[in-house]
């Protein structure tokens, strides 16, 4: 028995260093609840082995921590809309307690449920927002990579980049206006808004001000 299941680690573990690299920005390798006999790791569909992709794992009826999940790895693979469209679907007002895998939505005091409560959903609710917002790795920042549609105009402050950076900004008709990074330490980041990149020099304690025409 061991050959056979170290068989499927190797195959699995070849897959899932694409998977990890692609859908969640991290070395090593990961596998999803749907391995199989084949070795596929990843979110259903994603690469290329059914029609419809993310058909599966993917699909928008959950609820709690399962809907704020999805809303996060569809906020990763650069499609807002999909990643809205489970937001809405939490947002959903309910009063239902009996325990369900399907439905979930907000109860009045704005707690998740799943049901019952789960905070999951909440944590994860910000986490998905902030992921379509914006998205970093080290020396790297990307603004609105996940940007759906009706967000058309807006402003944040005191969202967190990798680097131990603080970044402001505001967004006019789906572009980037304004834009200031506050860097604890010296360093050099890659900023990428509007289709363009650009390199900064930060400075400790200091402010960049940035503004795109």
């Amino acid at each position: 028995m061991p050959g056979p299941l170290f068989d499927l680690i190797c195959r699995t573990a070849e897959d899932g260093r694409e998977t990890a690299r692609e859908v969640y920005g991290l070395s090593g390798w990961v596998s999803h609840h749907n391995l199989d006999i084949w070795g596929h790791s990843e979110l259903v569909g994603y690469f290329g082995q059914d029609e419809d992709p993310c058909s599966y794992s993917m699909w928008p009826m959950s609820s709690g921590w399962c809907m704020a999940w999805k809303a996060c790895l569809w906020a990763r693979l650069r499609d807002g809309e999909h990643a809205l469209g489970l937001l809405k679907n939490q947002l959903r007002y309910t009063r239902e307690e009996n325990i369900s895998c399907v439905g979930g939505g907000i109860y009045p005091n704005m707690l998740c449920a799943h049901p019952p409560f789960q905070i999951d959903g909440n944590f994860g609710f910000a986490a998905a927002v902030a992921e379509m917002l914006i998205q970093s790795r080290k020396g790297y920042i990307l603004l609105l990579p996940a940007f759906p549609d009706e967000w058309k105009d807006g402003k944040v402050r005191g969202m967190k980049a990798q680097g131990d950076i603080t970044v402001d900004f505001e967004w006019r008709e789906g572009r980037i206006h304004r834009v200031r990074l506050c860097s604890s330490r010296e360093q050099k980041v890659t900023l990428e808004c509007n289709g363009i990149s650009k390199t900064v020099f930060l400075k400790p304690d200091g402010t960049e001000d940035m503004i795109f025409a």
